[in-house]
């Protein structure tokens, strides 16, 4: 058995497009597991608790502070290669999607 790949999105429609070739090309569904992590205190950029701008006023423009939401690092794609032909196909896929780490890819286990 390979060693699980783990994967970090920004966006949720490429890592369901990825997840979704992986399939295709014959992994199982079992063996791509897409999740999404997020908290009640919301994205990163455009957080309306806070805004994006720490020169904001009362009465500011709403879009100028708090207009852009971008979620950043919430798609975790966790890839279990059932041989090292998938194993391959994955990191090479996940270079195309531009994942990729330059060295060697995330690997599972205990950090």
């Amino acid at each position: 058995m390979e060693p699980a790949l783990i994967y970090v999105f920004d966006d949720f429609d490429m890592a369901q497009k990825a997840r979704g070739e992986l399939i295709q090309y014959g992994f199982g569904t079992d063996a791509v597991e897409l999740r999404v992590s997020d908290d009640e205190a919301g994205p990163v950029q455009g957080n309306f608790t806070v805004g994006d701008a720490c020169h904001a006023t009362p009465g500011s423009d709403y879009a100028s502070t708090f207009g852009t939401v971008a979620h950043r690092g919430n798609c975790m794609l966790m890839i279990a290669p059932g041989s090292p032909t998938h194993s391959q196909y994955a990191i090479a896929l996940m270079a195309r999607y531009g994942v990729s780490d330059p060295g060697a890819p995330v690997t599972g286990g205990a950090a």
